[in-house]
């Protein structure tokens, strides 16, 4: 197996049933999958863009220069680049210094063709694409499209997909006996303290 020299996320913030995606199914067969939670927001409303900023890892900066500052800590000299449907995610990531920013491609075919050539380029050098396709309705059968291409002709890209996870409403968050004998899972864990999460706020990640 190739050692992955670039890391190509698709993310979209609509649940994937996976009933007819023939090649994500493939992919993630190949792979491992986890879980992403998010933090529980009760006084302030639930955005794209806030989910955004908490899934980067800079969610509790006061401001944009405060999150570059920590995107460069923690992920020093690897440089980022999006791809999305989104205005304000775009803006976003521009804000941040991504080294590259642009409105991502309508069709699956003309979108795995932009993903190549801005993972191939070696100006400016992207290590890792995120390519959020959130507005789209069928965003998870766009993507399917785009692993058929992708798969097997590119290797040495490390592709990972995160999704919503789909949780009952009714689900029973209050402690249950067993909560303390089963050790803090690292999705509650931030900066090594334990935080609040949103047990309706899951992503699966593969």
């Amino acid at each position: 197996m190739a050692t992955p020299k670039k890391a190509l996320i698709f993310y979209s913030d609509r649940p994937n049933t996976g009933n007819t995606n023939y090649f994500l199914n493939s992919l993630c067969s190949q792979g491992c999958s986890g879980q992403i939670s998010l933090e529980d927001l009760r006084h302030q409303e639930r955005t794209h863009l806030m989910d955004l900023i908490q899934l980067w890892g800079v969610y509790g900066c006061k401001n944009e220069e405060e999150m570059k500052k920590r995107l460069g800590e923690r992920f020093g000299k690897m440089s980022f680049g999006i791809l999305s449907l989104s205005s304000e995610s775009i803006a976003l990531a521009k804000s941040l210094g991504f080294a590259f920013t642009g409105l991502a491609q309508d069709t699956p075919k003309a979108l795995s063709l932009q993903i190549k050539q801005v993972l191939e380029s070696a100006a400016p050098s992207v290590h890792c694409l995120f390519v959020d396709l959130s507005k789209k309705e069928d965003a998870w059968e766009d993507v399917d499209q785009c692993v058929s291409d992708l798969i097997d002709s590119a290797p040495d890209y490390l592709k990972c997909l995160v999704s919503r996870h789909t949780v009952a409403t009714t689900l029973n968050i209050e402690p249950q006996w067993w909560s303390t004998i089963v050790p803090e899972q690292s999705c509650t864990k931030k900066g090594g303290e334990k935080v609040a999460i949103d047990p309706r706020q899951v992503y699966s990640s593969s």
